[in-house]
């Protein structure tokens, strides 16, 4: 369904808002706080990567996209695990990929964490590339347009208590990289947020500069990081009770919120009830017009994938691993219906993507081969595609 339109990149690749304050150094690196680039390996694990699991019978075919936090470049791997096409970095030291894309033609839009994004061709020749503060996730319009996510510092003032913030915007751009428009996303989310839980945002952010650093600047504190926003997808129709055509869904993990927001007005149209998700990853639209999403579950102490009714806002289904409750990722993890009716999940924490049936079944696993130096820990996953062709 929505990979159709680049069967024929398959073919050949298995053939051959606001202004960002001084500061923004320190917030490039709150971004990663508390993500986890390498997996440590667990004694009862094999130390051997690739696909651990493979059930014909109820495998939905195709090839598998992935990138790593990790590591730069990305991975297109068949279900036996065999690496069919890569991306490449062009320089070797430059940071791991975050979310990449795949475009009609065999392009990938990649999300660095340099931070910028870019263009790369599928020899890996740069197309373009954009300083901007690009983080986590982006989406392709119908029309060729891109919609990602972008950081900013800013300053909130909530019932009297202000403080400096991680914003995020709406940023949209042409398909060879052209600013269009920036729609201010923290302007839009007063009503889910309160002046307690702005003070609680400003006492719990971690402070990542060194001792010296923090000694000479003692006034200035971090921007909170109140809304960290992890997910962005643009609904391809209309939902009665959800939002129209060319919305944003849009995951925001530090809120436990999942919104709709109606970029042509602009105006949340939609938003999850509190303590349905928390610190939940991956929103996306099913066909039957119910949300799927990667329920974290920080303090659940288990992980979750759940699928959501937005008119009852009720969990219609749910998978938290085979035993039971066994899925874990802290941070990071995704969630991907496919067209035979299976999830991929990727437990990005273990460096791992699983493949289930909607009744729990294991029909395909794979772990990154992407070993430390030391062999005690794999790269993780940040995300996994799995890019199939039409029947």
């Amino acid at each position: 369904m929505k990979h159709a339109g680049i069967v024929a990149v398959l073919l050949w690749l298995t053939a051959c808002g606001s202004e960002v304050a001084p500061d923004d150094a320190l917030a490039q690196q709150l971004s990663a706080l508390g993500y986890l680039d390498w997996a440590p390996i667990r004694a009862s694990e094999p130390r051997r990567g690739g696909v651990t699991r493979y059930d014909a019978a109820l495998v939905q075919p195709g090839l598998n996209l992935f990138s790593s936090r990790a590591v730069p470049g990305a991975r297109l791997v068949d279900l036996d695990g065999n690496v069919v096409h890569q991306w490449r970095a062009a320089r070797g030291a430059e940071p791991g990929w975050n979310h990449v894309e795949l475009m009609p033609g065999g392009d990938l839009l990649v999300i660095s964490q340099a931070p910028s994004l870019a263009r790369l061709d599928r020899a890996s020749n740069l197309v373009w590339q954009r300083a901007l503060r690009v983080h986590h996730d982006l989406s392709v319009t119908p029309d060729g347009d891109i919609v990602a996510l972008e950081r900013v510092t800013t300053r909130l003032a909530v019932d009297g208590h202000s403080a400096r913030v991680l914003g995020e915007n709406l940023l949209r751009l042409t398909a060879d990289g052209e600013v269009l428009a920036r729609i201010a996303l923290h302007d839009l989310l007063s009503e889910h947020l309160s002046a307690e839980r702005l003070a609680a945002a400003v006492e719990t952010t971690p402070d990542p500069r060194s001792a010296w650093q923090r000694a000479r600047d003692l006034w200035r504190r971090p921007p909170a990081d109140v809304f960290h926003a992890n997910s962005i997808e643009i609904l391809p129709r209309d939902v009665p009770g959800l939002g129209p055509a060319g919305a944003a869904l849009v995951s925001l993990r530090n809120l436990d919120l999942v919104v709709v927001v109606d970029l042509a007005v602009p105006a949340v149209v939609w938003s999850l009830a509190p303590g349905i998700v928390e610190r939940q990853h991956q929103a996306s639209l099913l066909t039957n017009d119910h949300l799927l999403i990667f329920d974290n579950g920080r303090e659940r102490r288990y992980s979750r994938v759940v699928e959501i009714d937005p008119t009852s806002q009720e969990v219609v289904w749910e998978y938290s691993g085979t035993p039971l409750h066994s899925l874990r990722s802290r941070s990071q993890g995704g969630a991907e219906a496919l067209a035979n009716g299976n999830v991929l999940v990727v437990e990005s924490e273990r460096g791992r993507a699983v493949e289930i049936t909607r009744d729990g079944a294991v029909a395909w696993e794979f772990v990154h081969p992407r070993f430390d130096a030391a062999g005690g820990a794999r790269a993780s996953i940040y995300r996994m595609t799995r890019i199939t062709a039409p029947r």
